[in-house]
């Protein structure tokens, strides 16, 4: 057995990619190629695989930081590290130089377009299909979206903030920003972290989606379609201390599934939820109260919340908890602090927390 194991084990000279990757090894197991890199960051060593299609092995990194001060995003937990391009990413992140391409332009595009309310130049952004907010939608449809709202606020006013560009191919560019909408004059300003995906060979919107919506609407999996209770009999296991049922039912309520939408009485699920111990309620509370969904805006309030669910290992949480930090949004602003819950949100899985860490970290 050892022999025909050794057969199969095929060493490749070691190859530098960069100054903190090494190729160690390729080898073939079971007729699939696998190659296992080498990081080395501040003295510390471990070691990534990919199988022969460049998808995520194994790893044996669990908490490493390269030369650049970049916090690694391969961890044998969350097995964060996808493919080859990204750990290669992970030491030279790939630039972008904004002065050469189009998505400024874009972006301004994007803002004129919806503070004119021109739907021409909306539609002229837009791809043919687009992923709208978490949904798949024909640019018709899409644009018959914006018109919809801007027939309810005519006055619709929005700004950016806190733009950063993410290659994530050489002709694909995520736009990530901070979005302040006011809806109108007398209104105050609502933040919303949002993103763009856009294709550069065409300057056209591929995705468009702000996280707070989206976590609302994909949010909908935490709902139990298959069992047979009927809200009755999840009330009642609400109110014997079952806390999940409780938080599911604040979905069901915040989002109108088969009910009539009514955010007070999701925020009484949510309370409940998040009393009795259930990270999802206290993360929606925060972004109840975050969001004005059933009472006033208020960041102290949803700083509040989501640190209780971030302490419990909340990772979207502990990102939103990171955005109100470094946006000084009813806490004192405070880069260690949004550094410091960035990180945690990395450690739990979260994207735009690793984006943001990585982000806060070249500063």
């Amino acid at each position: 057995m050892k022999k025909i194991l050794f057969q199969i084990l095929i060493l490749v000279p070691i190859l530098s990619y960069a100054s903190d990757i090494e190729q160690n090894m390729s080898y073939q197991i079971a007729g699939i190629t696998y190659t296992e890199y080498g990081i080395h960051g501040n003295g510390e060593k471990c070691s990534v695989t990919y199988d022969e299609d460049n998808s995520f092995a194994s790893t044996t990194c669990l908490s490493i930081t390269n030369s650049k001060g970049i916090k690694i995003l391969c961890t044998q937990k969350k097995k964060m590290c996808k493919t080859e391009q990204e750990l290669l990413d992970f030491v030279s992140p790939s630039k972008i130089d904004n002065k050469s391409n189009n998505n400024i332009g874009v972006l301004e595009h994007w803002v004129n377009a919806h503070n004119t309310q021109d739907m021409n130049e909306l539609k002229n952004l837009y791809s043919t299909e687009i992923t709208y907010y978490g949904k798949k939608l024909l640019r018709t449809k899409c644009i018959k979206d914006k018109k919809r709202v801007f027939r309810k606020y005519p006055q619709f006013k929005i700004r950016t903030n806190n733009i950063q560009y993410i290659s994530i191919t050489p002709t694909i560019t995520k736009i990530t920003f901070d979005k302040y909408v006011k809806f109108s004059p007398d209104k105050k300003e609502k933040m919303y972290p949002s993103y763009l995906l856009v294709d550069l060979s065409s300057s056209s919107i591929l995705v468009e989606g702000d996280t707070v919506t989206d976590t609302i609407k994909n949010e909908k999996t935490y709902i139990t379609k298959k069992s047979d209770n009927t809200i009755k009999e999840q009330e009642q296991a609400c109110n014997v201390g079952y806390a999940k049922e409780c938080s599911n039912l604040g979905m069901i309520y915040g989002k109108g599934i088969g009910v009539k939408k009514n955010y007070l009485k999701a925020l009484e699920f949510f309370n409940k939820a998040c009393d009795g111990g259930d990270t999802d309620g206290c993360f929606y509370l925060g972004v109840f109260h975050t969001s004005g969904r059933g009472v006033k805006i208020s960041y102290f309030n949803g700083a509040k919340f989501y640190k209780k669910a971030c302490q419990e290992g909340h990772a979207m949480a502990c990102s939103n908890l990171a955005v109100l930090y470094e946006g000084g949004l009813g806490v004192r602003q405070s880069y260690f602090n949004a550094k410091k819950f960035y990180g945690k949100a990395c450690d739990g899985g979260n994207e735009m927390g690793c984006n943001a860490y990585s982000t806060l970290n070249r500063r």
